[in-house]
C-alpha cells in the first residue's frame, strides 16, 4: 500500500515538472518563433496584416513588429 502511494506521488511530481517545464520554457520559445515567422513573412508579403494579439504577443518579447527587428 505504502509502494503504491509513492509510486502516484511520483507521478503526479513529474506530470507537475513536465507541465512547468513546457508552460516556462517550450511556450514562450514557440511564441518567439512564431513572431520571428511573423515577421520574416511580413518582409514577404507587401500587404501582410499583423492582428492585435499578434502584436502583443511579439511586443511582450520585444520584437519590434512595425519596424520589422527580430532580435
Amino acid at each position: 500500500m505504502e509502494k503504491e502511494k509513492l509510486y502516484l506521488l511520483g507521478v503526479v511530481a513529474m506530470m507537475v515538472l513536465l507541465f512547468c517545464g513546457y508552460w516556462f520554457y517550450a511556450l514562450p520559445l514557440q511564441e518567439k518563433n512564431e513572431c520571428v515567422k511573423w515577421i520574416k513573412e511580413s518582409s514577404i508579403y507587401p500587404n501582410y496584416y499583423f492582428t492585435d494579439w499578434q502584436k502583443e504577443q511579439c511586443l511582450r518579447y520585444g520584437y519590434d513588429i512595425e519596424n520589422k527587428i527580430c532580435k
